[in-house]
């Protein structure tokens, strides 16, 4: 009978190690299985910024290379973006018991802003609206440092200060602002719009400001280029269909001749008294790939290239007395 007895003591014994053994066996599993679970969100979140970064590298690699994406391009790496996009607001959504509350918010935080900001499927004028405004077409140099930048499609100059040190900036709407030239002479700016030349004045004390002074209506529509003249006094200022040259003394235009009917005149740009003008006209849209210099054999031809504005490297006294650009 003892014998049953401890048999029966030995198979309680071996029963309760085998479960006791099962129990810590499956808490284990169970908890190798949490951290496996655990890990694969944090991956899960990394590889989905990944994507949303890789979708900048490559957007701004190609662009630089390629001028202009194809539209296929376009919507692979947007569908990239929103892949990124769409897996990082799951994560942030049913998380919660996979990674950490600080994570949550931060992830949170991160898509409602990704979610107010679409994908900007123009990757020009996204840098461009992060930096200078949207579409940007000339930038000026003021005496103390400061620049100034004209911007089309939001309608304003832009003036940037605390160079080089930060990139803060106060804006001052024109309506499609597309040339800004600083007169030396005058101390201050002169800004073309859409269908007005303005003057702006600069103060520099204190907190750095634009404000108008004057303006005076274009003699045709859609002002577009506006740069100093070789001899230091007048501008040169084109429009949808005409050049002129203006005289801030007299606050006059003038038809530049014999160019005075050249439409479409994305830039002009004079080497000497003599009349050595170098133009882009914008032959494909808003550009060429052709600089004219109007004697055929010294025209500047790239096949391929999409030029917008060319300068002479010269002396600009209108804008900076007779210090070199």
């Amino acid at each position: 009978m003892g014998w049953i007895i401890e048999l029966v003591k030995l198979g309680i014994v071996g029963f309760t190690a085998g479960l006791f053994a099962s129990y810590r066996t499956n808490r284990e599993f169970i908890s190798q299985r949490w951290w496996e679970r655990k890990a694969e969100a944090y991956t899960r979140i990394i590889e989905a910024l990944w994507q949303m970064l890789d979708y900048y590298k490559k957007n701004y690699a190609e662009v630089l290379k390629y001028c202009e994406l194809s539209d296929d391009r376009k919507k692979e790496l947007s569908n990239q973006w929103e892949q990124g996009q769409r897996e990082i607001i799951k994560v942030s959504d049913i998380g919660a018991f996979l990674v950490s509350d600080e994570t949550i918010a931060v992830l949170k935080k991160f898509g409602e802003a990704a979610e107010s900001e679409p994908v900007p499927y123009d990757w020009f004028r996204h840098l461009e609206s992060s930096y200078g405004g949207e579409s940007p077409h000339s930038a000026e140099l003021l005496p103390d440092g400061n620049i100034v930048v004209a911007s089309s499609q939001d309608n304003h100059l832009r003036l940037f200060y605390e160079i080089p040190n930060s990139l803060k900036f106060v804006d001052m709407n024109l309506p499609s602002a597309h040339g800004v030239v600083w007169d030396f002479k005058r101390n201050l700016l002169w800004a073309l719009g859409l269908d007005t030349l303005y003057a702006v004045k600069y103060f520099a004390s204190g907190a750095p400001a634009l404000s108008l002074a004057a303006q005076y209506g274009l003699p045709t529509h859609e002002g577009h280029d506006l740069f100093p003249r070789k001899n230091g006094k007048t501008l040169f200022v084109t429009t949808k269909t005409s050049i002129y040259d203006f005289d801030p003394q007299t606050s006059a235009f003038r038809p530049f001749e014999p160019l005075s009917k050249l439409n479409d005149v994305k830039s002009i740009a004079e080497l000497s008294d003599d009349g050595d003008v170098a133009v882009v006209q914008g032959i494909f849209q808003w550009w060429s790939d052709t600089v004219m210099l109007f004697k055929p054999e010294l025209n500047k031809r790239r096949y391929g290239a999409r030029f917008y504005k060319a300068r002479w490297n010269t002396t600009n006294s209108f804008s900076y007395g007779q210090v070199t650009e």
